[in-house]
Protein backbone atom coordinates (compact mmCIF):
# COMPACT_ATOMS: atom_id res chain seq x y z
CA UNK A 1 0.00 0.00 0.00
CA UNK A 2 2.85 2.26 -0.82
CA UNK A 3 3.98 3.47 -4.22
CA UNK A 4 7.29 2.58 -5.82
CA UNK A 5 9.86 5.19 -4.91
CA UNK A 6 7.93 6.19 -1.76
CA UNK A 7 10.22 5.98 1.25
CA UNK A 8 8.88 3.83 4.07
CA UNK A 9 11.21 3.49 7.03
CA UNK A 10 11.91 0.30 8.96
CA UNK A 11 9.18 -0.23 11.59
CA UNK A 12 7.03 2.46 9.94
CA UNK A 13 3.31 1.69 9.82
CA UNK A 14 0.95 2.46 6.94
CA UNK A 15 -2.78 2.30 7.82
CA UNK A 16 -5.78 1.95 5.54
CA UNK A 17 -9.51 1.52 6.10
CA UNK A 18 -11.37 -0.79 3.72
CA UNK A 19 -15.05 -1.63 3.43
CA UNK A 20 -16.41 -5.12 2.96
CA UNK A 21 -17.91 -6.16 -0.34
CA UNK A 22 -21.16 -7.45 1.16
CA UNK A 23 -23.08 -6.15 4.21
CA UNK A 24 -23.41 -9.56 5.93
CA UNK A 25 -19.86 -10.66 5.22
CA UNK A 26 -18.33 -12.67 8.10
CA UNK A 27 -14.80 -13.03 6.68
CA UNK A 28 -12.43 -10.91 4.63
CA UNK A 29 -9.20 -11.77 2.82
CA UNK A 30 -6.40 -9.22 2.60
CA UNK A 31 -4.00 -10.19 -0.18
CA UNK A 32 -0.65 -8.45 -0.55
CA UNK A 33 1.11 -8.16 -3.92
CA UNK A 34 4.36 -6.57 -5.07
CA UNK A 35 5.90 -5.60 -8.38
CA UNK A 36 9.15 -3.99 -9.51
CA UNK A 37 7.17 -1.73 -11.88
CA UNK A 38 5.77 1.67 -10.91
CA UNK A 39 2.56 1.77 -12.94
CA UNK A 40 0.91 -1.63 -12.47
CA UNK A 41 -2.73 -1.53 -11.38
CA UNK A 42 -4.07 -5.08 -11.53
CA UNK A 43 -2.91 -8.32 -9.97
CA UNK A 44 -3.01 -9.90 -13.43
CA UNK A 45 -0.46 -7.39 -14.81
CA UNK A 46 2.91 -8.91 -15.83
CA UNK A 47 5.44 -8.81 -13.00
CA UNK A 48 2.87 -8.84 -10.17
CA UNK A 49 3.68 -11.33 -7.44
CA UNK A 50 1.63 -12.35 -4.43
CA UNK A 51 3.52 -12.06 -1.14
CA UNK A 52 0.80 -13.63 0.98
CA UNK A 53 -2.61 -13.19 2.53
CA UNK A 54 -4.39 -12.70 5.84
CA UNK A 55 -7.93 -14.00 6.46
CA UNK A 56 -10.01 -12.17 9.06
CA UNK A 57 -13.03 -14.03 10.48
CA UNK A 58 -15.58 -11.54 11.83
CA UNK A 59 -18.65 -11.99 14.02
CA UNK A 60 -22.03 -11.56 12.31
CA UNK A 61 -22.85 -7.85 11.90
CA UNK A 62 -25.23 -6.14 14.33
CA UNK A 63 -26.26 -3.49 11.82
CA UNK A 64 -26.83 -3.35 8.08
CA UNK A 65 -24.37 -1.79 5.68
CA UNK A 66 -20.74 -2.16 4.81
CA UNK A 67 -18.31 -3.12 7.55
CA UNK A 68 -14.97 -1.43 8.01
CA UNK A 69 -11.62 -3.16 8.28
CA UNK A 70 -8.48 -1.40 9.43
CA UNK A 71 -5.37 -2.87 7.84
CA UNK A 72 -1.94 -1.92 9.15
CA UNK A 73 1.22 -2.68 7.19
CA UNK A 74 4.39 -2.49 9.30
CA UNK A 75 7.47 -2.50 7.10
CA UNK A 76 10.59 -4.31 8.30
CA UNK A 77 13.92 -4.85 6.62
CA UNK A 78 12.89 -8.00 4.75
CA UNK A 79 9.25 -8.47 5.71
CA UNK A 80 5.88 -6.79 6.13
CA UNK A 81 3.80 -7.46 9.23
CA UNK A 82 0.11 -7.22 8.32
CA UNK A 83 -2.62 -6.70 10.91
CA UNK A 84 -6.26 -6.69 9.84
CA UNK A 85 -8.96 -5.71 12.35
CA UNK A 86 -12.76 -5.51 12.30
CA UNK A 87 -13.34 -1.90 13.41
CA UNK A 88 -16.57 -2.69 15.31
CA UNK A 89 -15.62 -5.88 17.17
CA UNK A 90 -11.88 -5.20 17.46
CA UNK A 91 -11.10 -8.79 16.42
CA UNK A 92 -7.79 -8.95 14.58
CA UNK A 93 -5.40 -11.29 12.83
CA UNK A 94 -1.70 -10.90 12.07
CA UNK A 95 0.71 -12.32 9.54
CA UNK A 96 4.34 -11.77 8.62
CA UNK A 97 5.02 -11.74 4.88
CA UNK A 98 8.60 -12.25 3.71
CA UNK A 99 9.95 -10.43 0.70
CA UNK A 100 11.49 -12.77 -1.81
CA UNK A 101 14.75 -11.95 -3.57
CA UNK A 102 14.57 -10.51 -7.05
CA UNK A 103 11.62 -8.17 -6.50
Amino acid sequence: MSAQGQYVGVDEEVRHIFGTTYPCQTAADVRVYCTPKACEEFISDPGMRRLGAVRLEMPPPHTEGSRELEVVFKFGGAEIEVTAADVVSGKEVRASLQFLTGV
